[in-house]
């Protein structure tokens, strides 16, 4: 078989607060994001974490300061809201009791409370998807990592879900993968652009949209019906 080389020559700072990860379907954004969460081990290179370096022997210590909402989820379709939270949360090494309260507290920030007796499978695409994130939040991590976490949801969910982690994000590290640039404008001051496994880009929103300048035009089109 071919083998493709999905990120290379790859040099990235994520600071505290949202980072946002850019770039079209294939550019190497979720096999980045399966090296940070230690799904994959790089061929070459090192990764750290609050000064942890990357190594089989420090992934438990990392595992457990990680949160991940993974583009693709499916989550225990037979138990309910409730009990596949729980259970995650048991998992993930969270008091039984200090678990329930978080649930509770996350649920109604992503207005599941009403949802939370439902079985998973009775859910709709944008509803599983903000159980997915509930997930990611339980253990309170230092370094949440979200795969496209608006996709599904509606205008007001996605504004509400965007406040949700930049509340989350004061004193942590959230890495915001996309291809909504909307997203990212409304809650990232910083960010990296990615195209075949390489970054065309990593600084300041306002440097970017400053090099952009003169390159991008927006069209804007107005419609009428005829009497």
């Amino acid at each position: 078989k071919n083998k493709v080389t999905a990120i290379n020559h790859a040099n990235l700072e994520i600071p505290n607060g949202i980072f946002g990860l850019l770039g079209e379907n294939g550019a190497g954004k979720t096999t980045l994001m399966r090296v940070l969460t230690t799904v994959l081990t790089p061929t070459s290179g090192t990764v750290s974490m609050d000064g942890i370096l990357y190594c089989e022997e420090n992934y438990p210590k990392i595992q457990r300061q990680i949160g991940y909402l993974p583009q693709e989820i499916d989550l225990y379709p037979g138990l309910t809201v409730q009990e596949c939270l729980e259970y995650m949360g048991d998992l993930a090494g969270v008091p039984k009791e200090e678990c329930r309260k978080r649930i509770r507290y996350y649920l109604e920030k992503t207005s599941l409370t009403g949802h939370r007796k439902k079985k998973m499978k009775q859910l709709s695409g944008g509803m599983k998807r903000r159980v997915g994130l509930v997930q990611a939040l339980l253990n309170e991590p230092k370094f949440l990592i979200v795969d496209e976490p608006t996709t599904g949801l509606d205008p007001e969910e996605r504004i509400r879900i965007r406040n949700l982690l930049v509340d989350f994000s004061e004193n942590r590290t959230v890495l915001f993968s996309t291809h909504v640039v909307e997203d990212l404008a409304a809650v990232c001051s910083q960010l990296a652009v990615m195209k075949r496994g390489s970054f065309l880009y990593a600084g300041s929103m306002r440097e970017l949209v400053r090099q952009a300048k003169g390159h991008v035009w927006m069209w804007t089109v107005f419609l009428w019906s005829r009497h």
